[in-house]
């Protein structure tokens, strides 16, 4: 008790040097290039909710205890062979001798506990010290990545593991959380945890996301999804990172939210309830894997901001009335119908390569979408009047009008190939031609407002005469009709 355990240490001046010779608490610890602190074989604990950098050199056999919330920063050249014990705050690494060397050394004298405490890593060091690291119950390994690339590649053990700042913490080893005093878990709270090995996340312990991304590798695209926390205001977010990952169990809590980041494909297979909405931001969330009835599941609540690929693939029927906005596609690749019935605002495509897109409430492709049907079989059914950017579809592919009227073009040129059919019409509006080649039964009116019409077959426009009603008139409001046959 030589120094009071609230007392801020400084060494000010190059040379000074701190000299224990028995085990001491301080409040804090500052010091310039130049001092030493002495450890001898003693342990020195130290740290208050105020943030110092100790930039002189720390030698001895004895060992270091980071206490209290603020930042403990290390920039000298350290040779202190003791262990190191984080119980609060955050010791902060600022050279790439902060803790000397990367391994045990006999004895195993220079261990690093965790016990509360975070290292952070820096540019001036991304060393992996994982070798180190105590293996028993109750370590909560606390790791600030702080922007950097960070892997560490020995076995972990403990009851948590919890990835803090920006950057990326990539796990190569077979790490094990058990249950201790507190719950077992990996939590990822900012930045991403990379998995560079099966063993990555152990066989059990909870995954919980609140901050952080999951980014799977070509080595591990292992379905974790019955692990991940069904506590409330989760932000789920994973990065495919390229590879085909397929989520079984449904994501449930309350609150929470998705992101799908990277390239790559995520299939979910479960009812989810998620209700805090989902993003996502690079290659494809599909819903469903057709197939069984087990893979014809898959299904999420709430409006989807996509700027990417949303692709549906279920063989049984499906209803989304959920808001689609964004920039991204829509694909539908089941058997089954699907059904789109919100306000959609999306710009992307639209393309029907499967079963059947039933559209309801009018809005349900935005106006500016372009609609496909690219593989025969495919269909499109309208539930309400319906307005599209442009529509194309080779042979063997249908459009049901029902009652209602299809208004489709814009500057582009298309051709649909298929058969129209119902007792609804056909508006063309935009500047570009859009031909139709198929035999087409449909029976309402034709109205061109803009544009050419193009009849690229005998049957583009059914029948020759007006039919009972008049009702399947040719209308003129500025488009022009191109007699191609």
């Amino acid at each position: 008790s030589a120094v009071a355990d609230t007392s801020a240490v400084i060494l000010s001046t190059a040379g000074a040097n701190l000299t224990l010779n028995a085990n001491e608490a301080v409040g804090s610890l500052a010091g310039v290039a130049g001092t030493t602190v002495t450890l001898g074989s003693r342990t020195l604990t130290t740290g208050d909710a105020n943030s110092t950098t100790f930039a002189g050199a720390m030698g001895g056999t004895g060992g270091l205890t980071k206490q209290g919330s603020g930042t403990f920063t290390l920039s000298g050249a350290n040779t202190y062979s003791g262990a190191t014990q984080l119980n609060a705050g955050t010791l902060a690494l600022g050279s790439s001798d902060a803790l000397g060397g990367l391994t045990l050394i006999t004895g195993n004298t220079n261990t690093i506990g965790f016990a509360g405490g975070a290292l952070q890593f820096s540019s001036s060091n991304r060393s992996d010290y994982s070798s180190r690291f105590i293996r028993a119950v109750n370590q909560i390994i606390k790791i600030d990545t702080n922007g950097q690339s960070v892997t560490l590649a020995s076995d972990l053990s403990g009851t948590q593991l919890i990835k803090q700042g920006a950057g990326t913490l990539t796990l190569s080893g077979a790490n094990t959380m058990v249950d201790g005093t507190l719950s077992s878990k990996y939590e990822i709270a900012s930045g991403t945890l990379s998995l560079a090995s099966v063993g990555a996340l152990g066989s059990s312990a909870s995954i919980s996301f609140t901050g952080g991304t999951l980014q799977y590798t070509a080595v591990n695209t292992t379905d974790y999804s019955s692990r991940f926390s069904s506590d409330a205001n989760q932000l789920f977010s994973i990065d495919t990172n390229g590879q085909s990952v397929t989520l079984q169990s449904a994501l449930t809590s309350s609150g929470s939210s998705l992101t799908k980041l990277g390239l790559g494909t995520l299939t979910l297979l479960g009812t989810n309830t998620y209700d805090g909405g989902t993003t996502i931001s690079a290659g494809t969330l599909q819903l469903g894997a057709g197939g069984s009835s087990t893979s014809s599941s898959g299904s999420i609540t709430g409006d989807v901001l996509n700027n990417a690929t949303l692709s549906f693939n279920r063989s049984n029927d499906y209803s989304f009335a959920g808001v689609i906005s964004g920039t991204g596609a829509i694909t539908q690749l089941g058997a089954g119908i699907l059904t789109l019935s919100g306000a959609n605002t999306y710009t992307g495509s639209t393309t029907v390569s499967a079963g059947t897109l039933a559209l309801s409430g009018g809005s349900a492709i935005a106006d500016t979408s372009a609609v496909i049907l690219d593989t025969a079989g495919a269909k499109l059914t309208l539930n309400a009047n319906e307005t599209v950017g442009s529509l194309a579809g080779v042979a063997g592919t249908t459009v049901t009008l029902g009652s209602y009227t299809l208004t489709a073009g814009d500057a582009n040129s298309t051709t649909f190939a298929g058969v129209i059919d119902g007792t609804g019409g056909l508006t063309k509006q935009g500047s570009g031609t859009f031909t139709l080649s198929g035999a087409n039964t449909y029976s309402g009116a034709t109205t061109l407002n803009a544009g050419t019409l193009a009849l690229g077959s005998s049957n583009a426009l059914g029948g020759l005469t007006l039919n009972t009603g008049n009702t399947n008139t040719i209308g003129f409001a500025g488009g022009a009709l191109n007699l191609a046959r």
